[in-house]
């Protein structure tokens, strides 16, 4: 009997051990299985990120391209506007010569009417004189003429 004992505790060893061997095979076959699924969905989520990271690329090289295009645009404003600048600063001499002159126009306006005023103020005492002179009898006249003379 002891030979059908050991036979039978050695038969079930292995079916104990295949058992065990089963479940091990089955536990790291699921953990295979879903370590796998999971390295497909990360592969998956690297690939889309990946394309995120070259759309941005793409987009960060057209932004840089408009920021220099843009620096670029406004260089040439700043200088047109530093040559407006200097445009007004000229104009504005200019005009304020003008002014002067338009000025110093008007007084010598002034001046001249003043002194064509005088004139002809002069020129009316000078008519009214001869009338005078005119309207007197001869021989006074020849009297005052006489006179004015010495």
């Amino acid at each position: 009997m002891v030979g059908f004992g050991a036979n039978r505790r050695a038969g079930r060893l292995p079916s104990l051990v295949l058992v065990v061997l089963l479940v091990v095979i089955v536990v790291l076959a699921f953990n295979y299985w879903s370590i796998s699924s999971r390295h497909v969905l990360l592969q998956e989520e690297v690939a889309e990120l990946q394309g995120q990271v070259q759309r941005t690329e793409v987009a960060r090289g057209r932004l840089e391209k408009r920021n220099s295009d843009l620096l670029l645009l406004v260089d040439t404003h700043k200088k047109q506007i530093d040559q407006k600048e200097a445009d007004y600063g000229r104009l504005s001499s200019r005009l304020q010569a003008r002014e002067g002159l338009g000025k110093r126009c008007e007084d010598d306006k002034v001046k001249l009417q003043n002194n064509i005023s005088y004139q002809m103020a002069d020129i009316h005492h000078l008519k009214d004189d001869e009338e005078r002179e005119l309207q007197m009898d001869p021989a006074d006249y020849g009297k005052q003429h006489f006179n004015d003379v010495l």
